[in-house]
């Protein structure tokens, strides 16, 4: 696990112009800002940018599916009335996954992305594929356990992999295990802005949605308010707060 880590951080160590960057946070704000633009411009730019100067570089290979897994949840979100919407969010998807399965060299962090990108595309895919996607990603999500047992991102993508699957094929029955053992850990093991540190929101998001579903409002309620005073601009749990007082229940 050390070594793991140790490696993924010098990779992020050796920086050029390019991977000097914060790029999380420009695509996250990007993303953001679509909610209030309407425009995916900003957006795009930053996916062709990083399409063609990735190549080798570990760092912004990762960045590059990165980009592409966002790039997918804001075309859904803006053309999901069209007729190719999910042709091409498929297409948007398979290139961020072929991004990081192309990766000679895969760390923890590679594995999480890659199992969560997954799974977003079964939504996309045909039902015969879906079986064989939804073990891809239940590999990829132990694969990056496996490789860092300290990685929040790591039980996100378990937990969100289990959340999906039906309790026919085995699954929902260790998801609240694993968001909370996301919610346990740190962002990062090594603080450094140029490397990951997303995912606890998906974890908040996941486990308030569970505990309401149970009955368990007071609870949810509490994570609710929890996850909103890391997280005030955070549109899945801006909605979730509203749902919860349109019920009464905030």
């Amino acid at each position: 696990m050390k070594k793991t880590i140790i490696c993924f951080i010098c990779c992020c160590c050796l920086l050029s112009p390019l991977t000097a960057r914060n790029y999380q946070q420009e695509i996250d704000l990007a993303l953001h800002a679509i909610t209030q633009s309407k425009s995916m411009e900003t957006l795009n730019r930053l996916v062709q940018e990083l399409e063609t100067s990735a190549k080798d570089q570990d760092l912004l290979v990762y960045w590059k599916a990165y980009a592409k897994y966002k790039q997918a949840l804001a075309y859904q979100a803006l053309h999901e009335k069209e007729k190719d919407c999910r042709k091409q969010c498929a297409k948007i998807l398979s290139e961020g996954i072929r991004a990081l399965e192309e990766k000679k060299h895969k760390y923890s962090e590679d594995y999480a992305l890659l199992s969560i990108m997954r799974n977003l595309s079964i939504r996309y895919n045909a039902t015969l594929k879906i079986p064989i996607i939804s073990q891809a990603a239940k590999s990829d999500a132990q694969a990056a356990i496996k490789a860092d047992s300290e990685n929040l991102r790591a039980y996100v993508a378990a937990g969100v992999q289990d959340y999906f699957t039906p309790a026919l094929y085995g699954g929902g029955s260790a998801y609240e295990q694993y968001f909370l053992q996301a919610l346990a850990l740190p962002d990062q093991t090594q603080e450094n802005p140029y490397q990951p540190s997303w995912g606890r929101e998906d974890a908040y998001f996941y486990l308030i949605i569970h505990y309401y579903n149970q009955g368990l409002c007071t609870k949810a309620k509490d994570l609710l308010m929890e996850a909103l005073a890391i997280y005030p601009q955070e549109s899945r749990l801006l909605d979730l707060a509203d749902q919860m007082k349109k019920h009464g229940r905030l």
